[in-house]
């Protein structure tokens, strides 16, 4: 008896050892919100759905801030009152704007209002063809234009963010080295943890660095292009905006993406 166990032994523990084995890899953690393209294809779809402004309406009550809009009231026609109604809450800069603002009375619509969330979903758009372009089959050239499409896609999102949340670059008293801007997230990884937020002049820096990086890539890359996505004339315009909204802190000279 004693000899048929010492014989299994062996057996037995190698078949734990297995299963052992099998199960630590089921129940390694892995991130079920991160994307894993596998062509270049996956990544053209990629980049049209989760990293350009498709079907995104951004920063709808911007212009209710500022003095580029007049209220003329409803003017007892239906339409015209439910208009204003809707846009109360923001021209008349109510303290509780964005509640009052996803209320059914106002916008209803949590998405439109919250632009940080909106932009950040955008960025990891960016962020997963960035990181996937050097890791998936096709062109070689296709691949390249695609990573400048999304460096320079990442770069505008980020000047809207520092626009929206930080303060103006060259305000009175306002040091951009120290003065908070927004969290600069610029891998794909997904965790839980909070971001701390760069400086105006370190996100500055960073979308001036992408948009070099993404036009360098574009210009080297040629690829058929249409209106509705970046082209390699378009990051150039956005340096001089960029330099604008430093000067002037206004995000007026920001390039329009069809």
């Amino acid at each position: 008896m004693r000899r048929v166990t010492y014989r299994m032994f062996p057996a037995v523990m190698l078949v734990c050892l297995l299963l052992m084995t099998g199960c630590s890899k089921f129940l390694e953690e892995q991130s079920q919100d991160e994307v894993r393209p596998s062509s270049v294809e996956d990544l053209i779809a990629l980049m049209a759905g989760e990293a350009y402004p498709y079907n995104n309406t951004f920063l709808p009550v911007l212009s209710l801030l500022t003095d580029d809009v007049q209220c003329n009231g409803g003017q007892n026609q239906t339409e015209y009152l439910a208009v204003t109604v809707k846009g109360k809450s923001a021209f008349s800069w109510s303290k509780n704007m964005f509640e009052e603002l996803v209320l059914p009375t106002g916008l209803a619509a949590t998405g439109a209002v919250n632009v940080w969330a909106t932009l950040y979903q955008k960025i990891a758009g960016c962020n997963t063809v960035i990181e996937y372009t050097g890791k998936v089959q096709g062109s070689a050239a296709t691949r390249n234009y695609l990573k400048g499409e999304a460096l320079c896609m990442r770069a505008y999102y980020y000047l809207m963010l520092v626009n929206l949340f930080g303060k103006p670059y060259n305000a009175e008293g306002i040091d951009p080295e120290q003065s908070p801007g927004v969290p600069l997230k610029l891998t794909m990884s997904v965790n839980d943890a909070l971001f701390a937020r760069n400086s105006v002049a370190e996100v500055y820096r960073q979308i001036e660095t992408d948009l070099k990086e993404g036009a360098a890539l574009m210009e080297n890359n040629p690829q058929p292009v249409n209106v509705y996505k970046f082209t390699p004339l378009q990051p150039m315009p956005c340096f001089p905006g960029c330099t604008s909204t430093r000067k002037n802190g206004m995000m007026s000279s920001l390039m329009p993406i069809k």
